[in-house]
């Protein structure tokens, strides 16, 4: 007799006819005080396999039942309709029963774990590199299992084996790869009828996401029929979005197996709304495409949503490096990054705040950050991408969550976000709705234009009909990251990429998005400077009547040198256009001046009528005036440490440095291949004064971009390119007037920004001084 009694439920067995015996144990466990053992986590144990081609599986037979009660047995009581029973054996059902037998095997095999064997509560996995090491293996545990009297279910054990199925896995010597008959379970599961049935699937198919670097993107839209308040409607795209994730789980890549000796890399990359990463290890220590050792991507909460660029992609690096410690910790590697800044962020001298924790966080670990540029960096970038849209708070140490993953942005991609987006979708309802009226569906065609599957929205845009491609809210970041970060857009101030955005894309409240993104770039805030009012008044230059007509030249140096020995550049700006070419200089004697004016500005664009530079000895020697005269240009100089005096050039040069800044790498070494990408972004930006870009004053149109490439953006304007000519040769005629008046304007506003209250002085007659200081010699920053 006892004073406990708990009911009998029977389970069937997986493996056998016969049910299972349960005790529903609730009301006791609810007493129990919890038994607590360490788990060990299944990922811990990978980098024990690196080498073993063969394998071995065992199965303690009822493992419960081979460990003796010694006390509280009438606590393991039982009601049935013959009796009443107590256990003697430990029963199924305990609240400390897991825990127990975790114990007991772990206790009696500690000598062989994670050397030789790897065990998960009953189960054991022998690994070895060779048959007689693994037969020596097996005979140490059948030794230590005979010592305590465990028995094995021998139809659950393997011997000698070249592929092993463990923990849902399926281990061999070329990697680790999901067991197939598990997968060929959730390929073999029906069409689901109710949001608990899409939980299963998306539950049975998560434990398998580390293996497939795009789960997020395929699950998308099953995702969304779980989240709170949604309508479960299972429609063609949820049922292809199934069909897709099944064939994916059935031909999944294979994982690397850990390899000490090997060289690791950690690739990040964070935006908006998530951060993500891709660990790989690279043979004989030389980067190159590598082996995955584990994909990891989450969605970042709202906390997080409001840090800067730069520090989501900093707690991108921290929280992969949690992730993958196991494989990281003692051992260097590398960290790769599209984030030029995060080199110096992680290794400030005199961090505070947020990054102070963080860089506490990594004092254990030893490694090496590297840049790479982001059109290169598409595995972990992939992987922050576009992820779905997830109001979840998730802390810094949580699991990772579905994200949704792309890859480089293409016509498809932005067909399949049109899908979803409510702005397209309400645009590409009004265009298909035969029950509109005649003159409201003619309202409608004139804005707007589906072509190829994709929406335009027409805009008049300097006198000329321009066709925006229409940005789903789920991408309108990454277009104007775009728009903004690239080398070829130049990382330009918020009014410049807002005219680049506008001319080519369309998205509600464009404005407001484009301010907040440039006043988060981390690269901007750290590099723009402030400038206030300056001293003295001002005389406008003359602006001249035709294009090329009026050009300033310069040179800056000497900066870093590049590995070729460059170390200048010379600037050349038309005054009327804006218009610049910059080219890089081994030195910056006239020979070399007149050489490179003379190749790559007059010989592209003719002989200008003045040239307007500083008194530098190569702009003012005997050599440079006899090409000058001989080529029949009138040379006008500056005053001497006055550089409003060229002031084109002067505020272009700062342009480029600031552009320059923001894109090289640590070195500074590169700036030479990153000097035409600055130079394109300049020329392609609307100019403050001319109120248009430099090569549309110059072209008649506006240059294709990277970032209408990627979104594919078709120039519908250009299909009738012959009915275009007529345009284009107005629009020149045009825009050169409007550029003139607006050059003007604009030098009559910079002329009111002078210190007004300096006093005008009638100087001709007089001797004037100058001032004695001279240029500081060395490097320019």
């Amino acid at each position: 007799m006892s004073p406990w009694a708990s009911p009998v439920i029977l389970v069937p067995k997986r493996d056998s006819d016969k049910p299972r015996m349960v005790i529903d144990y609730r009301k006791l466990n609810a007493v129990t005080i919890p038994l607590v053992y360490p788990i060990i986590n299944i990922e811990d144990f990978l980098f024990l396999l690196n080498g073993s081609a063969i394998f071995a599986v065992m199965d303690v037979f009822s493992m419960y039942y081979q460990i003796e009660v010694e006390e509280d047995k009438s606590k393991t009581a039982f009601v049935t309709p013959t009796g009443h029973y107590e256990f003697n054996r430990m029963s199924f059902g305990l609240q400390g029963a897991p825990a127990t037998s975790a114990k007991a095997v772990s206790t009696i095999l500690a000598d062989l774990i994670n050397v030789d064997i790897f065990v998960y509560f009953d189960d054991i996995l022998i690994f070895a590199k060779s048959f007689d090491e693994l037969m020596l293996k097996i005979a140490m545990v059948l030794d230590c299992l005979r010592t305590h009297d465990l028995n094995l279910k021998p139809s659950k054990c393997e011997f000698a084996v070249n592929k092993a199925k463990y923990l849902g896995h399926e281990v061999s010597g070329e990697g680790i790869k999901p067991d197939m008959e598990r997968v060929q379970a959730i390929d073999r599961m029906r069409t689901p009828k109710n949001v608990q049935e899409v939980k299963s699937i998306l539950g049975m198919a998560s434990f398998y996401r580390k293996f497939i670097n795009d789960f997020a993107a395929i699950t998308e839209l099953l995702i969304k029929l779980i989240r709170k308040n949604a309508i479960f409607n299972w429609a063609g795209e949820q049922e292809a979005a199934l069909q897709t994730l099944k064939k994916r789980l059935i031909s999944p890549p294979v994982l690397a197996h850990f390899d000490p000796n090997a060289m690791l890399e950690l690739r990040t990359d964070a935006c908006g709304y998530a951060i993500g990463g891709v660990l790989l290890q690279h043979e004989n220590n030389e980067l190159n495409e590598g082996r995955v050792l584990q994909f990891m991507s989450r969605s970042l909460n709202k906390c997080e949503r409001n840090y800067s660029p730069i520090e989501k992609e900093a707690l991108a690096v921290i929280w992969c490096i949690g992730k993958s410690r196991h494989f990281l910790q003692g051992k260097k590697f590398i960290i790769t990054t599209d984030a030029h800044s995060l080199c110096w962020l992680l290794n400030i001298k005199d961090p505070n705040g947020r990054i102070a924790r963080w860089t506490l966080r990594l004092q254990p670990y030893l490694f090496e950050i590297r840049y790479r540029a982001g059109h290169l960096h598409n595995d972990a970038d992939c992987l922050s991408r576009k992820i779905i849209n997830n109001d979840r708070i998730i802390e810094d140490d949580f699991d990772e969550i579905p994200c949704y993953v792309i890859g480089r942005t293409t016509a498809t991609n932005i067909k399949e976000h049109k899908k979803t987006d409510q702005y397209c979708q309400k645009i590409r309802k009004l265009l298909n709705d035969t029950e509109l009226t005649k003159n409201a569906r003619k309202r409608i065609m004139k804005k707007y234009i589906e072509l190829n599957g994709l929406l335009y929205k027409r805009s008049m845009i300097d006198r000329r009909m321009e066709y925006l491609l229409l940005v789903p809210k789920s991408l309108l970041e990454q277009a104007i990251r775009g728009c903004h970060d690239l080398d070829s857009s130049g990382h330009f101030g918020i009014i410049s990429t807002y005219h680049r955005f506008k001319k080519r894309f369309y998205a509600p409240k464009m404005l407001k998005q484009v301010k907040k993104y440039v006043q988060s770039c981390n690269k901007c805030q750290l590099r723009n400077l402030k400038h206030g009012k300056q001293e003295g008044l001002q005389k406008p230059i003359p602006v001249s009547e035709t294009l090329f007509g009026t050009i300033f030249t310069d040179i800056f140096g000497p900066i870093v040198e590049t590995e070729d020995k460059y170390a200048y550049v010379l600037v050349i700006v038309d005054q009327l256009s804006k218009y610049c070419v910059a080219e890089p200089l081994k030195n910056a004697d006239s020979e070399t001046t007149v050489k490179v004016l003379h190749e790559k500005w007059i010989l592209k664009f003719g002989v200008p009528k003045v040239i307007v530079s500083d008194n530098g000895r190569n702009f003012v020697s005997e050599f440079t005036k006899s090409y000058f005269k001989r080529m029949g240009i009138i040379h006008k100089t500056s005053s001497p440490f006055h550089p409003q005096g060229h002031s084109p050039v002067e505020r272009l040069i700062r342009t480029i440095q600031d552009g320059l800044g923001k894109v090289i790498d640590d070195t500074h070494r590169n700036w030479k291949e990153k000097l035409p990408s600055i130079v394109f972004a300049y020329n392609t930006t609307v100019n403050k004064s001319t109120k248009m870009s430099p090569f549309f004053i110059c072209y008649g149109i506006e240059a294709r971009t990277e970032v209408e490439s990627y979104f594919g953006r078709e120039r519908i304007d250009e299909i009738l390119r012959i009915e275009m000519i007529e345009k284009v040769i107005e629009n020149l005629k045009y825009s050169r007037k409007l550029a003139k008046i607006a050059i003007e304007n604009l030098q009559r506003q910079n002329k009111k920004k002078f210190r007004p209250q300096t006093p005008s002085k009638e100087l001709q007659g007089r001797r004037i001084g100058t001032s004695a200081k001279t240029a500081a010699q060395g490097r320019a920053e």
